[in-house]
């Protein structure tokens, strides 16, 4: 009995720490918030960030992530606070929160946010290169064009004619120029006597009437459209960047990374910026050649055209001879669609007047009968057809009137005579034909 019910002696444990009591949490909580969101978008381990890192993995760490990695470089305080755990062993490590253990985990590449920001910049170089020459092309192409354009010169000298005969003996008459952004004002100046005509619709019908060879200037000019979507500034910024990483990541190779030197098995810093930096010097030598000649074409056309290139820049200056296209093949559409309404209301005008000329016509013939013959076709002989006429027109006295069905029965006996007369001149011609045969 005593071994069947004996009593159970109960085990003292010690009670579990739970989790939160045992992570470190070093880093501010907010922003180990935001760096556990960006990790969980990566999708790796931090052994295989660092190892992507070092060996230059462009496929596992992408433009987004690199720029990511670069918002969250640990900051001086949280160095000093999680060296201490670079060395650490493992049952301390499972302790640290997962944005401390990512730090200290990245704590063991050397040089980290510049091997960062050189991963950077080579990712990101040719798409920042083309940028800039396409922008140096657009502006060299349109001041180029623009100071050359035959046609479009001409233009604008007919543009000066018609302002100084508008401007007459005034004061703003007999002008020997004006300011290139004036063309852009001529759509403001509007015709007294017709309010949807302005000068910009007088041009227009001008050069397409008398002068239409000046409408080539549109091919000439083209090019603006695409240079004044350069800014300048921009421009300006891309390529000082360019050339100002071109010599950091030139001077850390040659501070840090003397002869090649590697920090691990695994890194390839050098091995892959060395002939980067190289083959990235050479191209943007010849951007600097380019950035320089277009400098001095611009300057050359915005001085030809009167204005100051260190005040006006791209984007406003061709931005004129952009907008000025537009309006004048606006202007060209609206004298078009003009042109279209007033041939429609000239048909519908003929057609009146040829419906009311018709029923006029139709009016004298049924009320104003020719009674002396003269005139009359329904007869080539004059036989019948007269006879039958006065006949009608006796008939007619006699009755008092012209009825509906005097008028049927004329015309039904008009036809039958001139069917007869039409058969007997048939009949002749071919008794004429058998005897000459």
């Amino acid at each position: 009995m005593e071994e069947l019910f004996v009593a159970k002696v109960t085990e003292l444990r010690e009670p579990r720490a739970s989790k939160k009591a045992r992570e470190i949490l070093i880093i501010e909580q907010r922003r180990a918030h935001q760096i556990n969101i960006m990790l969980g978008g990566m999708k790796h381990t931090n052994p295989e960030i660092r190892h992507a890192i070092l060996s230059m993995d462009e496929e596992r760490m992408s433009l987004v992530q690199l720029t990511n990695l670069l918002k969250f470089v640990p900051e001086a305080e949280e160095t000093g606070k999680l060296l201490e755990y670079k060395d650490a062993p493992e049952d301390v490590m499972v302790q640290l929160g997962r944005a401390e253990a990512f730090f200290v985990e990245i704590l063991k590449i050397d040089r980290y946010q510049q091997r960062l920001e050189g991963f950077k910049f080579k990712v990101t170089f040719k798409s920042l290169l083309d940028g800039i020459n396409e922008s140096i092309a657009a502006i060299s192409l349109a001041s180029r064009n623009l100071k050359d354009a035959k046609y479009f010169k001409e233009l604008l000298n007919l543009i000066l004619m018609l302002g100084n005969y508008m401007n007459g003996s005034g004061h703003n008459g007999g002008a020997f120029g004006f300011k290139i952004a004036s063309i852009n004002k001529l759509v403001d100046t509007k015709a007294s006597s017709a309010p949807n005509m302005t000068l910009l619709h007088f041009l227009t019908n001008i050069t397409e009437s008398t002068l239409p060879d000046l409408l080539k200037y549109q091919e000439e000019i083209s090019p603006c459209g695409e240079a004044c979507r350069v800014s300048l500034p921009e421009l300006q910024s891309d390529f000082n960047h360019i050339k100002t990483k071109l010599k950091e990541i030139k001077a850390e190779l040659s501070s840090h990374y003397p002869d090649g030197l590697k920090t691990s098995d695994d890194d390839r810093f050098y091995e892959v910026m060395q002939p980067f930096i190289e083959s990235a010097e050479k191209q943007f030598a010849v951007a600097e050649v380019a950035m320089k000649e277009m400098n001095e074409l611009y300057e050359d056309c915005v001085k030809f055209y009167g204005e100051n290139a260190n005040i006006i820049k791209p984007d406003e200056f061709f931005g004129i001879f952009k907008t000025f296209t537009s309006s004048f093949e606006k202007a060209r559409d609206d004298n078009r669609k003009q042109r279209e309404r007033d041939a429609q209301r000239e048909k519908v005008k003929l057609a009146a007047k040829q419906r009311q000329e018709l029923i006029a016509a139709k009016r004298n013939r049924l009320q104003v009968p020719d009674i002396t013959g003269e005139g009359s076709t329904s007869d080539p002989d004059g036989g019948s057809g007269d006879k039958g006429m006065m006949d009608n027109l006796l008939e007619s006295l006699r009755n008092g009137g012209d009825t509906e069905a005097s008028r049927r029965d004329r015309r039904r006996k008009n036809r039958q005579d001139r069917s007869i007369s039409v058969a007997v001149k048939a009949q002749d011609l071919l008794t004429s034909l058998r005897e000459t045969s």
